[in-house]
């Protein structure tokens, strides 16, 4: 974690800009166009905001290489806005100013678009470089602190809230996102080309921090891996991973059974996204569609038991969650203990203890 210079005037988390404190984010609501060729998203993004003190006079928001064009409040007239403040790895500070507005609970609506070589939170694949090397394709990895590299956002996992996103994408290629899919893509035309686009909805009913908004465009499919859950993945590896991962559907019954809540009312749906193996991580726990590297996939299921670690991140990390990075060590810690209670109650005690002795033989290690 990047610790910033304490005198840069910060908020509350000395890893964002943001004045949470004072008027917080209760609502996201991105809509963005996938740009292959250019390698950037484009569009605009509607916060909604509720005032938590009086006579507020600026949101502060996070970015990182986003090229703001226009800030606007409900009735599209412009804001002014500003940027004080600049960091390499925070990135900048967007300074909105709200004198202007008179309610409580407010919408500013922010015109902008990504960047193509400040981006380190969206990853761009040529066809070649996929599997099936037809089609590009793109993901998104906002841990910890890159969300502001795609939205511009209070971006510290003290903030949580829902989100809604509509993402337009050139047909056929899919789009899939951590949150639950709202009705069928629509057909549009974007230029005169004769391109055919699609515009995906989707909607996260639960409060989550911005690291966990996730999204993901190529040439993906879905194969229902059980009553609750399915794999994405190209087409010639679809069939390959539901076999692999066909296990999902016990890890989850398991860990809602020992975590004591009802996965469904919470999160709905759990999907498995298999990402080319240059994906950094085993996996990522991000809502409803967990980011999975291709690299585990070896067709006797020995690497599988990392979906009870990302399962488990649905309680501890996802539902209840680190208010600031400096302990971000606690949700990590709850994950593990829940994820060797799952695998001892899949497999055995002795499993659960011998993955106890090598984490503290770990702990020892790195202490030295």
């Amino acid at each position: 974690v990047i610790v910033a210079n304490r005198d840069m005037s910060l908020g509350e988390d000395i890893h964002s800009y943001s004045n949470f404190s004072e008027v917080v984010v209760t609502h996201v609501y991105p809509h963005l166009t996938v740009d292959f060729q250019r390698h950037i998203l484009f569009g605009y993004t509607d916060l909604t905001f509720q005032s938590l003190k009086e006579n507020v006079k600026v949101a502060r928001l996070d970015t990182k290489g986003l090229c703001i064009e226009r800030v606007a409040n409900k009735d599209d007239a412009d804001l002014p806005w500003t940027i004080p403040q600049t960091h390499a790895a925070l990135g900048k500070c967007l300074e909105i100013d709200i004198t202007s507005v008179q309610d409580k609970t407010f919408v500013i609506r922010i015109y902008y678009c990504t960047s193509k070589t400040i981006s380190g939170g969206i990853q761009w694949f040529a066809p070649v470089q996929t599997r099936d090397k037809k089609h590009p394709f793109m993901y998104t990895q906002f841990e910890a602190i890159l969300a502001r590299t795609m939205i511009p956002c209070q971006d510290t996992p003290a903030v949580k809230a829902p989100y809604d996103i509509e993402i337009t994408c050139p047909s056929p290629l899919v789009v899939a996102c951590s949150g639950s899919q709202v009705g069928t893509p629509v057909k549009t035309k974007l230029y005169e080309d004769g391109q055919e686009w699609l515009t995906y909805k989707f909607a996260q009913k639960m409060p989550i921090p911005s690291y966990l908004i996730a999204l993901a465009c190529g040439d993906i499919h879905r194969k229902a891996i059980g009553s609750r859950c399915g794999v994405w993945a190209e087409p010639s590896l679809l069939d390959k991973a539901a076999e692999e991962f066909s296990d999902t559907e016990e890890f989850l019954t398991t860990a809602a059974k020992i975590a004591g809540l009802p996965y469904e009312p919470l999160w709905g749906h759990y999907d498995l996204l298999i990402l080319p193996s240059a994906f950094p991580y085993g996996g990522m726990e991000n809502p409803c569609l967990t980011f999975i590297s291709s690299s585990l996939i070896t067709g006797d299921k020995s690497l599988v038991d990392v979906v009870a670690h990302e399962i488990a991140h649905s309680w501890a990390g996802n539902l209840v969650t680190n208010s600031g990075w400096p302990d971000f060590w606690i949700n990590e810690g709850f994950t593990m203990y829940l994820e060797r209670l799952i695998l001892g109650e899949k497999h055995d005690e002795k499993l659960r203890h011998f993955h106890i002795l090598l984490g503290f033989q770990d702990l020892q290690k790195n202490n030295h």
